[in-house]
């Protein structure tokens, strides 16, 4: 029996990073976004200092999302359970072009680290979440 809620736990997790994810990141939704996220979430972006808790999540998306249209993909390449905790590790693409036309301003590539964990309501949420672009080729001098 633990067994298979342990097996449906990590299918119900898988999805978070499955086509409604990525429906929602590509369609620029905000919203949509943010609800993948705990209300007590933080997310840890390049360079900037932490987005702490879902509204400041969703704001921040909002902000970003009138500006830039993008395009990506994502492969989860580790998750684990572990009672109402889990954790992900994967790797990303993703184009980011204004939506004022020109050419694109990011073509990133890298790697994410999730820790997820199950609501009052039974539902998987994003706790904590963190990426990291992998380091840029450097054209010969």
């Amino acid at each position: 029996m633990e067994s298979s809620k342990r097996a449906e736990d990590v299918g119900v997790i898988r999805r978070l990073v499955g086509p409604e994810w990525t429906a929602a990141w590509i369609a620029g939704d905000a919203s949509a976004v943010a609800d993948f996220y705990a209300g007590d979430a933080i997310l840890l972006p390049q360079n900037q200092p932490p987005i702490i808790g879902k509204d400041a999540i969703r704001s921040g998306f909002e902000t970003f999302f009138e500006q830039f249209s993008v395009s990506g993909s994502s492969e989860i390449l580790e998750l684990e359970v572990g009672g109402d905790w889990a954790y992900m590790r994967g790797t990303y693409t993703i184009t980011v072009t204004p939506k004022a036309g020109g050419p694109p301003v990011e073509e990133d590539r890298g790697n994410w680290l999730w820790i997820v964990k199950r609501q009052p309501d039974g539902a998987w949420k994003i706790f904590r979440a963190m990426g990291a672009s992998e380091p840029h080729p450097t054209s010969a001098p």
